[in-house]
């Protein structure tokens, strides 16, 4: 809250901020030349992430895979070789059965299938919910920004994302995609209202933000998550070493670890120093997911 932040830190003065960007200015203008070499690209998938997702899926199916959807996974079998693995999907109980198990879930989910095997830790049970909230906005790129988080009380959402900031592919040609995310629970009064009434309470915070006029905003999308949030765990460290030790003493069972980014696959940094020039490469989470899943493939191959 303000007040703390009050507390924690001095009273900054105009004359101290205006001083500091005097100095940071005259910094820049001695080291970064005026030819604009100084560049920063973001390698991002031409349509978002869901182009990715729509090619391994159909990849998938081509070589004769199944995708099952909301399928709650009950139980592994560990032991045998050909593993059994018993789903809950349409509300009916289905066994499957396969020569390999790949676990591409965070350790936070995976743990719920090494109970048996893992030293008993007490786990944060609580979860929250999520509502996104998509809006159309009739502007090309209408913020200069790809993320916004917002620590104040006093508005109902806690981030925005600006969906079309990172690739012009997102939405129409001309328009902005921006998604406000909302943190709630069943038994408050947000995650039980309506769309429409969700919608008019959004559009009055950002009004009050004054990021854009919302006038522009032309359409809305709302999706509603349960459980969707999770604290975090002071033991998840732990959990997932023992779950990878567990795993790597198992036969045919392999895990690809989770990252966690904005979906970049690469990100090129040109950093000035003095006269000299350093390239420095710096891989996504999406980039070193595949490259581990490349990994596993060879692993199993082998």
């Amino acid at each position: 809250s303000i007040k703390i932040v009050k507390g924690k830190f001095p009273q900054l003065k105009f004359k101290d901020i205006f001083n500091k960007i005097k100095k940071s200015n005259e910094k820049k203008d001695k080291i970064i030349p005026q030819n604009n070499s100084l560049s920063v690209n973001q390698w991002y998938f031409k349509n978002g992430m869901g182009s990715l997702i729509k090619k391994l899926s159909k990849n998938i199916e081509d070589l004769g895979g199944k995708i099952i959807l909301s399928a709650d996974v009950k139980y592994i079998e560990h032991e045998s070789s050909k593993k059994e693995i018993l789903i809950e999907h349409n509300c009916n109980e289905q066994k499957l059965t396969s020569d390999i198990v790949l676990y591409t879930t965070p350790f936070s989910i995976t743990k719920n299938w090494f109970s048996n095997y893992l030293d008993h830790v007490e786990s944060p049970k609580q979860t929250s919910n999520g509502i996104l909230i998509y809006l159309f906005i009739n502007h090309p790129k209408i913020v200069d920004w790809w993320l916004i988080q917002n620590y104040e009380n006093n508005f109902s959402f806690f981030r925005i994302t600006h969906q079309n900031y990172l690739s012009d592919h997102i939405s129409p040609t001309g328009k902005s995609l921006l998604c406000v995310e909302i943190n709630t629970n069943d038994n408050l009064e947000l995650w039980n209202l309506d769309d429409e009434k969700i919608f008019e309470k959004i559009k009055y915070e950002l009004k009050k933000m004054k990021l854009f006029n919302i006038k522009l905003i032309e359409n809305f999308k709302i999706f509603k998550f349960k459980n969707l949030y999770s604290s975090s765990n002071p033991k998840a460290d732990y959990i997932s070493k023992q779950i990878t030790e567990i795993t790597n003493s198992l036969k045919n069972e392999f895990i690809v670890r989770v990252e966690i980014d904005t979906g970049n696959l690469v990100t090129k940094r040109v950093k000035e120093s003095g006269k000299t020039e350093s390239k420095n490469v710096s891989y996504g989470g999406t980039y070193m997911t595949l490259k581990q899943s490349r990994d596993i493939v060879r692993k199993i191959n082998d």
